[in-house]
């Protein structure tokens, strides 16, 4: 009888009335010492706001998220209440590219980037091809894997670390694609 009491309540509550009493909660979480996937439920149910510690929670309650759909909804909050220009744009935009490779959704990452390309520096756009390249990759698709790789004019744009596993996922998707010379 209680859930149904709370859940009548819940939904007779006005959208600003419920979204206030969720950023509260999420305010009393915090101070408590609460966990960030605690305290990310109620970000996520409150008003959206660019507010660094809900962006810092969020994307900490994603590190600490288990479930690939969870770890999605919580990036992708932080990506939407992150300036463009913010340095964790890119990185966070990757690592949904990544996750939503790893569950066979190359078409939302698809999607989502294509989203974000007109905001993008050269060297931010040649991380998010790396990245669905990598996607591709993770699905053994190589043509998506060798678009995205021709796709980088200059391969030198991205980091080291990102240009390797460029590199590593061309190879892949050259040898997938029966390309053996």
């Amino acid at each position: 009888r209680h859930d149904l009491l709370r859940t009548a309540l819940y939904d007779d509550m006005g959208t600003a009335v419920r979204q206030s009493l969720h950023l509260e909660a999420a305010r009393v979480l915090a101070a408590d010492g609460a966990s960030p996937l605690q305290i990310a439920h109620h970000i996520l149910r409150g008003p959206t706001s660019t507010d660094q510690a809900a962006i810092d929670t969020l994307l900490a309650a994603a590190g600490h998220a288990i479930h690939f759909g969870t770890k999605v909804e919580l990036l992708t909050a932080a990506l939407a209440r992150l300036p463009p220009d913010d340095s964790r744009s890119v990185d966070t935009a990757t690592k949904i590219v990544s996750i939503l490779g790893q569950t066979g959704r190359v078409v939302d990452a698809e999607a989502m980037v294509a989203r974000r390309r007109r905001t993008l520096t050269p060297e931010d756009d040649a991380r998010m091809s790396a990245a669905l390249a990598a996607a591709y990759a993770q699905q053994a698709d190589p043509a998506g894997v060798l678009r995205h790789c021709n796709a980088i004019p200059d391969k030198t744009l991205l980091p080291a670390l990102e240009r390797r596993a460029l590199l590593t996922n061309e190879g892949f998707g050259l040898f997938l694609a029966l390309r053996l010379d």
